[in-house]
């Protein structure tokens, strides 16, 4: 470690950040270990973070400088951070009972889909923690760290959705005593953004220099905000695994409990009646997709719930009158239609992909290359991506909160792709050539030419002062003597006969 870490270790004016983040171990041991982190502080001051959903994302924490969620993990540096992991309701009702910050990590599409890994994962934790807040009743920052999709949400759209969504899960929540208490006297809430590929690290860094960079405009921490001494952020740690926050058992009368067993019982033969209607539907749609199927969909699921509703009010007229029981068993069971009915509606939308492509490639072998030809199939695969969206939606129907931008963007990439390959194909037979955005192909040959490339021509080669005589011996020198000593140039005698005929 540097000095600058080991005197902020040993509690030279710096504070220390102590991560909550829920995973393994018993409470004792969670509280045990963080105390001792503390007392490492010495007079600093600690602003203790209740770090949330990494487990649901696979990873470490974002402010962790590890690759997995270590028990406790103390990073040095400007503020040194004490991270904490545990998983059980437990550690993360005291992780935010003595919290000032929490930071939650969730996915864009579970913020949009408003599931279990979304907003609502922090419903158990604040209902088991709202008991203690009175032993650090001040207020708390939440940090909403959103991993963003593919296909990107304006930031005002994604703190719409994240505001709406906080605010359900406070109201769905029993208040001590039954006093409301407002959610801005809680928390104050800001969104970070984490995006998808080569942005992803340099947004982390960003969002742990808010925590660790004191010199930062941003820093949190800034003139003792969002923390507390760690004498006092010890004793109320200590306060807090020592109290009894578990809410005591509630007595149900007899009566309710009877009702919840009936309602249990009507719901599970509605869902018996919904599994029937909807292997019809099934079967139905296996080949081809159906133009109505949203509709058979929504009829099903609005006859299931009517018989309930029926049968629910009979259950209430004999038993019990206005009970939440059958309001919950009613709730339930259209989760359970939606749990149901969701392979059957991927498997339509599957059908429409290929029903959309498959018209879009009619279109494509109809087309004839021209001049704008390129423009005309944009347009082509705008309309057919229209034509899906609005068949998608249309398969959808309430209770069925699923997406298709995964559906809609791999059959517009197929058709992006048929449409490339078929712009290729007219350029190499010659019959389109785009009129923006191409190369063309040059041949270029360098050639040095010379006056004379050929040679001079002696006729017209002039001598001049520049030239250099040149002497190039033609003549033997003549000989007064053998050099080479006498040779005998002997003939064959036979040649030596004179045997031709004298004239007459």
């Amino acid at each position: 470690r540097s000095p600058r870490a080991t005197a902020a270790m040993r509690g030279a004016r710096t504070a220390a950040v102590a991560l909550l983040c829920a995973a393994g171990g018993s409470s004792a041991d969670l509280v045990g270990t963080l105390s001792g982190a503390f007392k490492g502080v010495g007079e600093g001051r600690v602003a203790t973070v209740a770090c949330c959903g990494a487990s649901k994302l696979g990873g470490a924490p974002l402010l962790s400088t590890s690759q997995s969620c270590q028990r406790v993990e103390v990073v040095p540096g400007a503020t040194a951070l004490a991270l904490v992991c545990g998983e059980d309701v437990a550690e993360h009702s005291i992780a935010l009972a003595s919290s000032d910050v929490v930071l939650l990590e969730l996915r864009q599409s579970d913020l949009e889909a408003d599931g279990p890994h979304g907003m609502a994962q922090l419903a158990p934790l604040l209902q088991r923690s709202l008991p203690l807040r009175g032993l650090k009743p001040q207020k708390k920052l939440l940090v909403l760290a959103v991993q963003q999709d593919d296909e990107p949400v304006p930031k005002k759209q994604l703190e719409a959705f994240a505001f709406a969504a906080l605010d359900r899960v406070w109201a769905g929540l029993r208040m001590p005593d039954g006093k409301p208490i407002p959610l801005a006297d809680v928390f104050e809430t800001s969104l970070a953004l984490i995006p998808v590929g080569a942005g992803a690290d340099k947004a982390t860094a960003a969002l742990a220099a808010r925590f660790r960079d004191a010199a930062r405009p941003d820093y949190l921490f800034r003139q003792g905000a969002w923390s507390t001494p760690a004498d006092k952020a010890l004793s109320t740690l200590t306060a807090v695994g020592q109290a009894d926050h578990v809410p005591g058992e509630t007595a149900y009368a007899a009566s309710d409990a009877l009702l919840a067993y009936h309602s249990a019982q009507v719901a599970e033969r509605a869902a018996k009646s919904f599994a029937k209607g909807l292997a019809a539907l099934r079967k139905a749609s296996e080949a081809s997709p159906l133009p109505d199927f949203g509709e058979r969909l929504a009829a099903l699921v609005a006859d299931t719930m009517a018989k309930f509703d029926s049968d629910a009010q009979a259950l209430q007229n004999g038993l019990a009158q206005n009970s939440p029981t059958t309001g919950a068993a009613r709730a339930a069971l259209l989760a359970q239609l939606a749990r149901g009915a969701a392979p059957t509606c991927r498997r339509q939308l599957a059908l429409l992909q290929l029903s959309t492509r498959d018209k879009f490639m009619q279109k494509l072998q109809a087309l004839k290359p021209s001049l704008e030809v390129e423009k005309e199939l944009r347009t082509m695969i705008f309309q057919a991506a229209k034509a899906f969206e609005t068949s998608a939606k249309a398969a959808l129907p309430h209770p069925v909160s699923l997406s298709y931008k995964f559906e809609k963007r791999a059959v517009v990439n197929s058709m992006s792709e048929a449409a490339r390959a078929q712009i290729e194909l007219w350029r190499i037979q010659g019959l389109y050539l785009p009129l923006h955005g191409f190369k063309t192909p040059v041949d270029i040959g360098v050639h040095w030419l010379t006056p004379k490339f050929l040679g001079a021509d002696s006729r017209y080669d002039a001598v001049s002062p520049r030239d250099r005589p040149k002497y190039r011996p033609r003549a033997k020198p003549m000989r007064i003597r053998p050099v080479d000593g006498y040779k005998a140039y002997l003939k064959d005698p036979k040649d030596m006969v004179f045997d031709a005929k004298m004239p007459s």
